[in-house]
């Protein structure tokens, strides 16, 4: 039809009566349901579907999505579905299957791509070929009824005929003849919108040409030559240069263009840009189709960035590589990839048509002599200068703590951010970057702490120890233990395929675990930001663990984490109360400090520091000072070795035991707490000190314990007895500056007294 008009969607029954539903080109993922309405003649349904849609309307729905130039056929196929039975009371997946027949409605767009619609259930979806439709429909019903109640499958049979009405309602279509679909109104391409073109890119200087020459250049430069492009995918560990290399092509095409040669175009576009704006169901399915109709046969390259996101599945069980691998394997449309070996393999059993097609380039880190020169080049760039020294220092720092990224990558990802600090942007420097001015700016990029890094600064186990000591009080030997792990790096002795270090830390509740892991986030990492957190308690159900190692964007997993941010320490709380499975995953973890995602890609742990708390063998017990019967540190190892499977307990470097706290020990950190007060920025700028006498602070540590929580309750106790008497006295005198606020027991409780400073 050349005008746009609606469509019905009609079921009739055995006895007659109609159910008519009306059908929109656009889901939203939290719609209502469509118009529907029950009538004995086609016309009294329609009647009803008329005011229900014009109310609809009225309220903001947009007509857009209920308009169509299409008409649909209306087919039926066989789907065999398991529902649930129940064996031991307990539900299970039956061996009996019930057949069931269902209608779906088809049409052919534009495209040549078909568009496969259920309208009773809302599904809908786009085949290249109309005979991929029965197969794509037994799937999704079968996996949407599998053990689920058998009633379901009567609700899914067929009825007694289904077909499809044009509905032109004249109420309705009035004034929307004239540009009714807001598809239509935009004509701008698929590619203009979601894809740039490198080509042209780098004849505007709009992408900077790699520095130096590479290994692969001469084949790049027969790739462009050739009449009928392959497929590729570039193979390279992160950093290693793939997309480089890619940008590499397209300047490797321009210099064919300027010799007045026929030269390939090369279009880039990532999973994000395809899915961008695609808010309703089907919508990213189409514009993938259109995007292949308009490049096909062009002698022009299509660079989807990342093979794992692009043979990722969604929802409905597509993918972006099936919806491209007809189009390539025929060869019209060759595809660039880029890929880790890992995700190269893990891709060959999910997309082996597609990926079995692709011509492999590999490419392969720098030696010293080029890197260094590499280094040169890039520093040079910024407008700086730099002494052979410095680049060697630079390289060692990246060689150590980057372990999650390979040269050239993370050299130029520095250099990136060098050309954006102070000293590039005031012009030339008077002299060149020294070997110890490199360390200092590597620990501003990374956030190490100068002293771990620079050998012009002593870190001594027992320095490293001391001032783990003054944060986590009454436990010198787990300081001790930790600092060990630290000066380790220090002197970079640290195995270079396994974490930084991996300690379980066992003992009482509330005693200084989680003090100490903070406080190592701080030391090792400049930042207590730097904690990366989880409660185990979360992951003790079976299936659990793939929540440990699921990507996309806003998912906060252990491998999202770490891969955004791989200088962390990782705290693992309470690690027995996890499932099995999660032990599995965290073998490799410990082992090789490596992880694999749930796309099968790797994420590098060797620059993390793994912390395990666990409480085995903590029963509830008095500390020393407040009772007897404080338990050895040989105790809490002798359970830890128990509960866990050798092969796990084994991997980790240092089981840390934390004693029992006593009564100076408690003392000791009521004082601490009470300085962190002191610290508070409205007590700071107003100068407010505090003062408590003995019997105030032993009042608090007495009240700060408890026996199954150990110093946990003391932050609530300072806040409530020392803090809020104290603000609420600032509230009334919001001028007042300069005062003592002092505190004595009084009781269970304290009383505060104000006097000028």
């Amino acid at each position: 039809m050349s005008d746009a008009s609606l469509r019905v969607y009609m079921v009739r029954h055995e006895d007659g009566g109609r159910v008519g539903f009306v059908m929109r080109k656009r889901e939203l993922l939290f719609d209502k349901p469509p118009p529907a309405a029950f009538g004995h003649a086609n016309q009294e349904v329609l009647d009803q579907l008329e005011q229900q849609l014009l109310g609809r309307l009225t309220h903001g729905d947009d007509l857009g999505r209920y308009l169509w130039e299409e008409d649909f056929v209306v087919n039926r196929v066989r789907v065999d579905v398991h529902p649930a039975t129940f064996v031991d009371k307990q539900a299970v997946v039956g061996k009996r299957s019930i057949p069931i027949e269902l209608c779906y409605a088809w049409s052919k767009l534009p495209t040549n791509a078909f568009r496969v619609v259920l309208p009773r259930y809302r599904w809908w979806f786009l085949v290249e070929e109309l005979g991929l439709a029965p197969d794509v429909i037994r799937r999704a019903v079968a996996t949407a009824l599998v053990g689920e109640n058998a009633a379901w499958a009567y609700e899914f049979r067929a009825a007694h005929e289904e077909y499809v009405l044009t509905w032109e309602p004249a109420t309705i279509l009035r004034g929307a003849r004239r540009g009714t679909s807001q598809e239509v109104a935009d004509d701008e391409s698929v590619a203009a919108k979601v894809c740039t073109e490198w080509v042209e890119e780098a004849a505007r200087r709009r992408i900077a040409q790699p520095l130096g020459g590479h290994p692969l250049d001469n084949e790049l430069s027969r790739l462009v030559a050739l009449k009928k492009l392959p497929s590729l995918v570039v193979i390279g560990a992160p950093g290693s240069g793939k997309t480089t290399l890619i940008k590499r092509l397209a300047f490797a095409a321009l210099a064919r263009k300027r010799g007045d040669h026929s030269a390939p175009r090369l279009f880039e576009t990532t999973t994000d840009r395809l899915l961008a704006g695609m808010m309703y169901v089907g919508m990213w399915q189409e514009r993938v189709f259109n995007l292949i109709a308009e490049l096909s046969d062009e002698h022009s390259w299509l660079y989807l960035g990342s093979l794992s996101e692009i043979v990722q599945r969604s929802f409905d069980g597509s993918s972006i590589a099936q919806m491209l691998a007809p189009a390539a394997i025929r060869g019209e449309l060759p595809l660039i990839f880029e890929a880790t070996p890992e995700e190269y393999a893990a891709a060959k059993l999910s997309a082996p048509a597609l990926i079995n097609r692709l011509k492999v380039l590999r490419v392969e880190p720098p030696d010293g002599l080029e890197l260094l020169s590499l280094v040169d080049t890039g520093i040079g760039r910024t407008g700086l200068s730099s002494e052979p020294a410095a680049r060697r220092r630079l390289v060692e720092h990246l060689d150590a703590f980057r372990r999650d990224s390979e040269f050239p990558g993370k050299a130029f990802a520095f250099i990136a951010w060098l050309a954006k600090q102070p000293l590039a942007q005031d012009g030339a420097q008077s002299s060149s970057i020294g070997a110890e001015q490199m360390s200092r700016l590597f620990s501003e990029y990374s956030g190490l702490p100068l002293r771990l890094i620079s050998d012009a600064f002593s870190a001594t186990t027992q320095e490293i120890s001391d001032e783990l000591s003054g944060s986590v009080i009454g436990q010198p030997d787990a300081s001790h233990a930790a600092a060990r792990v630290v000066a380790r790096l220090k002197a970079k002795l640290n195995d270079p395929e396994r974490p930084l270090g991996s300690l379980l830390l066992v003992g009482p509740t509330g005693v200084g675990k989680t003090e100490l892991s903070k406080r190592l986030a701080q030391l090792m990492f400049g930042s207590a930001d730097r904690l990366v957190r989880f409660d185990m308690g979360e992951f003790s159900f079976p299936g659990s663990a793939s929540r440990l190692i699921q990507v996309g964007r806003g998912v906060r997993s252990l491998a999202e984490q770490v891969r955004r941010q791989p200088l962390s320490v990782v705290l693992l709380d309470e690690i027995e109360k996890a499932h099995s499975e999660t032990f599995d995953l965290l073998l490799a973890v410990l082992g090789e400090g490596r992880l694999s995602d749930a796309l099968g890609r790797l994420v590098d742990f060797r620059s993390c520091m793994i912390l395990m708390t666990s409480n085995l063998g903590a029963g509830v017990q008095r500390i020393g000072g407040f009772g007897k019967g404080a338990q050895e540190a040989s105790d809490f190892q002798g359970a830890a070795r128990d509960f866990f499977r050798p092969e796990f307990f084994n991997r980790i470097d240092q089981v840390v035991s934390f004693r029992h706290l006593d009564e100076a020990d408690l003392l000791r950190i009521v004082e601490l707490e009470l300085s962190h007060v002191e610290s508070r920025t409205g007590i700071k700028n107003r100068e407010v000190r505090l003062q408590l006498d003995d019997d105030a602070k032993r009042l608090l540590s007495q009240l700060g314990y408890d026996p199954k929580y150990g110093a946990r309750p003391l932050k609530r106790v300072v806040e409530e007895l020392v803090v809020t008497p104290l603000a609420a006295h600032l509230a009334r005198e919001p001028n007042a500056t300069r005062l003592v606020a002092s505190y004595e027991a009084r009781g269970d409780t304290l009383a505060l007294r104000i006097r000028p400073l």
